[in-house]
């Protein structure tokens, strides 16, 4: 039942979006500051964004789950949904901000959310949980510190309200009431130096307006148990920053997400070596830009190489291995920390293909055809060193390759006619020839944008790529939605890490948020 309340509590969220107005309330004096994540919704800027009028399409019966019946049973289901339209009667007042807090700490008893909201009706808000929710979902009534409060053993949630605002406790993990119980009561008694409010680092998040800004506290709880699994420790972990800052902003066919991560000063000299500048800025200058429908651009550790050989996801440069004399383990030191790959739209090749058919006498017959062959052509860009020219002679002398000028052409290995090029330290793989025979040219395309100036950066045409890439019905559901995104972080600034999404919906008149509501069940349906 714990997806339920989760359900509910994006309703209660998704409602507050088309109220009015910014009030200062005194629920941040009510939320500590180890929590590890605190999510704060701007009722105000969503409310000027949306109508209201169209909040009553969304179906949020199907949010709660009808084609679900582990979910919630029909009859609470026609209850809910009936409450559902009568927002006044739940006493909530949708014209204030609202806050979600959750505690990941590694003891599972303080694994604990807490959704805050104020109210306009306590007596509303009263008879709503006590009298009109379904029977599982009432509450018996008692009182902590001029708090009256309830909690639901069997539907796992505590509810606790005065005459300003109300808190919704549930666990994140199995515990008891008396686990929530305590919980309220250390929300209830914060000393100010307790205050998440009070945190410096908070308050510079507050500075700015978005719809939803999520504050992540990374020093505290179970973040460092989380990043011992074995495929996550590959990567740095959250113990080398102290803070994060996230913002969401949904628009009118659009969503940006900026993120800043503050990192330990012990750590920063690392990433100032990784995040300074991209070193395959010749592949990058010289992208068919017009025809990449999707590009990553990437620094990366030794482990993580390590860890793709294992997966046997370097299925460009594996084939260089066959015949060459060189070991995997010699074929991981060539990778120097960073790397361009651009997938293109399908290129049509012609070749000749061998045809047997079986005459009367079913002797067999060998025909010589010409047939066109459809293959996504790419860009693979890498910083290398001069050993990797060893390979390249190699397969030069034995003829898999054939030189020309600075580059060499090569079929064997694999589909369709591909070229490669070590320039310095910097390779390049690709099935477009005509890469190395035009100069090096400046471009002001968004594709160049991200792989020149950016040391981490990627580039989804959605649309484009749907329509030359095989993928799961699940997958194609999700991004069927969206036309375009992009993901960037720049060089490193003093102690912050800058992370930013770019997100274009195929919908350009209605407001993203909105959309995504109206399409949430659609993606669940297809993902169970």
């Amino acid at each position: 039942m714990k997806t339920l309340f989760f359900r509910f509590l994006l309703g209660l969220l998704s409602w507050a979006g088309f109220s009015a107005c910014n009030q200062d309330t005194p629920m941040e004096r009510h939320i500590p500051k180890d929590a590890q994540i605190v999510l704060r919704l701007d009722a105000k800027r969503l409310a000027t964004k949306m109508l209201f009028d169209q909040f009553g399409e969304v179906e949020w019966e199907n949010l709660f789950g009808r084609n679900d019946p582990n979910q919630i049973p029909e009859t609470d289901l026609d209850t809910l949904k009936k409450l559902w339209r009568q927002p006044s009667d739940m006493g909530i007042n949708f014209l204030s901000e609202m806050f979600l807090t959750l505690h990941l700490a590694s003891d599972s008893a303080d694994q604990i959310g807490t959704f805050y909201a104020a109210i306009d009706d306590p007596k509303k808000f009263q008879v709503f949980w006590t009298e009109k929710m379904p029977p599982s979902y009432r509450i018996q009534l008692n009182e902590k510190r001029g708090f009256q409060y309830g909690f639901s053993e069997k539907k796992r949630f505590l509810v606790a309200w005065n005459k300003k605002f109300a808190f919704f406790i549930f666990p994140l993990r199995q515990t008891e009431p008396a686990d929530w119980e305590e919980h309220l009561t250390k929300i209830l008694m914060l000393n100010e130096n307790d205050m998440v409010s009070k945190d410096a680092n908070y308050q510079i998040l507050e500075k700015e307006d978005n719809d939803f800004k999520i504050w992540l506290n990374l020093q505290k709880g179970s973040w460092k148990d989380w990043t011992q699994t074995e495929t996550v420790k590959q990567y740095p972990t959250p113990e080398e920053f102290e803070y994060g800052h996230m913002r969401l902003d949904f628009e009118k066919g659009k969503i940006d997400w900026k993120n800043q991560f503050f990192i330990e000063q012990e750590s920063v000299k690392f990433y100032e070596s990784i995040l300074n500048r991209n070193n395959n800025l010749r592949v990058a200058e010289n992208l068919p830009v017009e025809k990449v429908i999707a590009l990553i651009n990437l620094k990366y550790s030794q482990s993580v190489v390590q860890m793709f050989q294992q997966q046997s996801a370097m299925l460009l440069l594996q084939p260089f291995l066959f015949g060459s004399g060189v070991s995997s383990d010699q074929f991981v030191e060539l990778f120097k920390g960073n790397a361009l790959l651009a997938l293109t739209e399908k290129i049509r090749t012609t070749k000749e293909v061998t045809v047997y058919e079986f005459d009367e006498d079913f002797n067999k017959i060998e025909h010589k055809k010409m047939d066109t062959v459809q293959t996504n052509g790419f860009v693979f860009g890498m910083t290398t060193d001069s050993s990797f020219q060893k390979l390249l002679l190699k397969y030069s002398e034995n003829g898999t390759f054939e030189p020309r000028n600075d580059y060499y052409q090569f079929t064997q290995i694999l589909s369709l006619p591909t070229f490669v090029r070590l320039k310095g330290t910097e390779l390049t793989l690709t099935t477009y020839e005509e890469m190395f025979l035009k100069p090096t040219a400046s471009s002001t395309h968004e594709i160049t944008d991200l792989a020149k100036n950016y040391p981490i950066s990627a580039y989804l045409d959605c649309q484009r790529f749907l329509a030359d890439y095989p993928l799961k019905e699940q997958q194609r559901a999700i991004l069927e939605h969206f036309d375009k995104v992009v993901f960037k972080i720049p060089p490193i600034k003093e102690q912050v890490l800058y992370a930013n999404f770019e997100i274009a919906m195929r919908s350009k008149n209605e407001n993203s948020l909105f959309y995504l509501l109206r399409n949430a069940r659609k993606k669940q349906t297809l993902s169970q």
